[in-house]
């Protein structure tokens, strides 16, 4: 079955199609346009790998009228699966959070209620290293788990004051990087790299989360926190870091994803240099 399958990436200079190694079935090629897309072909790049376009197809007429895409090598009809909301209640709106109450209709016509879900702005994680390969790392209270937990650092888009949620221009994920990296460790990069923009939870919420890897990070001033965070900095060895997430202690988990792609990144230059 596919879900048992293994997702196989070849390293730059060799990737000629996105696939799929399923055990029972074999090489499975992966048509992957609609994915890359949406992550503006930063994973791959991000990761270390190149991405020749070879795994890519142009829709025919019959399957744009259809709304049909591959998917993992079978093909998906998008309209059986799409679920339509008949009713929103926007329970919470101000310049924080949209957080809403929704009936949705089902592809087989039934309905259901409710369904709760939210909007919130965008947010940036950083993975950052010190030039003796330390990781650096923040400590604070979270709320949401009422507990103090070490993390990335990491904080929401800036934009322009507002009364509304959604209204004001927002800045860019890797200006807005490089500022809460200085601003929560008083440290700046030598090197920034965009690995990923992800949902940060796709069932709830439709805000994005944007990883970045800072290498070469050094001292440049003092920190700058906003008059609602009080935080501790600290450093890490990658050692720590996998010793911190794999006992639970870790309690993040976009920057647990954000630091298994690092060592993916990792991985992959090291193969690129052998």
């Amino acid at each position: 079955m596919l879900s048992a399958g293994i997702l196989k990436i070849i390293p730059r200079g060799k990737f000629l199609a996105n696939e799929i190694h399923s055990p029972q079935s074999g090489m499975i090629t992966v048509p992957c346009k609609n994915m890359l897309d949406r992550f503006h072909r930063s994973t791959f790049a991000g990761l270390g790998y190149n991405h020749t376009g070879s795994g890519d197809k142009k829709m025919t007429a019959e399957e744009k009228k259809g709304k049909t895409v591959q998917h993992f090598g079978y093909r998906v009809d998008e309209e059986r699966l799409m679920w339509k909301e008949k009713s929103v209640r926007h329970i919470i709106t101000n310049k924080w959070i949209d957080f809403r109450e929704s009936e949705f209709q089902f592809p087989d016509g039934t309905s259901f209620s409710p369904y709760y879900s939210y909007t919130r702005k965008d947010y940036v994680v950083v993975v950052a290293s010190d030039t003796e390969g330390r990781y650096i790392c923040v400590r604070q209270f979270r709320q949401g788990v009422m507990k103090v937990t070490t993390e990335f650092p990491a904080g929401g888009l800036d934009h322009s004051g507002c009364s509304e949620y959604g209204a004001g221009e927002y800045e860019e994920p890797l200006r807005a990087a490089k500022r809460e990296l200085m601003e929560e460790t008083g440290y700046a990069a030598g090197r920034i790299t965009k690995l990923l923009s992800i949902p940060s939870n796709a069932t709830i919420s439709s805000n994005y989360a944007h990883i970045f890897l800072a290498e070469q990070c050094t001292r440049a001033g003092n920190q700058n926190l906003d008059s609602t965070e009080y935080l501790d900095v600290e450093l890490h060895t990658p050692e720590e870091i996998n010793n911190l997430i794999f006992s639970g202690n870790f309690e993040q988990s976009m920057h647990a994803l954000a630091w298994f792609m690092v060592q993916t990144r990792l991985k992959a230059k090291q193969l690129q240099q052998n």
